[in-house]
C-alpha cells in the first residue's frame, strides 16, 4: 500500500510495510536467514514440547545409572540416548527442559541491557 503525499503530514510517498513482511522478505532471500530462522523455529517447537519429548523426568535421580554414556557408546542405552550425569539424571531430558528457559532468559537479558 503505498501512500498519496496529500495525506501523509511529511509529503513523504513511501511504500509502507509491516516488520512482518520486511522480514519474510529478508527469510525469503537469504539462505543463512532462512536456516537460522529455521533452527529457532525448531528450538521454540522443542522448547514447547517439552513435556511430550522428554524421555524422563529431568529432576529425577537414579544413582543406578550414574554416568551412563550415550546411545552410540558401547554400554549406552535408548532409554537414556544422550547418557546420564552423576546423579543418574538423564541428559537428554534436561537439555530439552532447559531448552524452555534459554529464549526466555536470553531476551530479558536483552532488554535489560538495550534498556541501559
Amino acid at each position: 500500500m503505498s501512500l498519496d503525499r496529500s495525506a501523509h503530514p511529511d509529503g513523504v510517498g513511501q511504500r509502507v510495510s509491516s516488520l512482518l513482511a520486511r522480514s519474510w522478505r529478508l527469510v525469503r532471500r537469504s539462505l543463512l536467514t532462512s536456516a537460522g530462522a529455521l533452527i529457532v523455529g525448531l528450538v521454540i517447537v522443542a522448547a514447547l514440547a517439552a513435556p511430550q519429548l522428554a524421555t524422563t523426568d529431568p529432576i529425577d535421580q537414579d544413582l543406578t545409572v550414574a554416568l551412563k554414556p550415550p546411545f552410540w557408546a558401547a554400554d549406552g542405552s535408548l532409554q537414556h540416548p544422550l547418557g546420564t550425569d552423576h546423579l543418574g539424571r538423564d541428559v537428554y531430558s534436561r537439555v530439552i527442559w532447559a531448552d524452555g528457559w534459554t529464549p526466555s532468559s536470553c531476551g530479558s537479558w536483552t532488554c535489560t541491557w538495550r534498556s541501559r
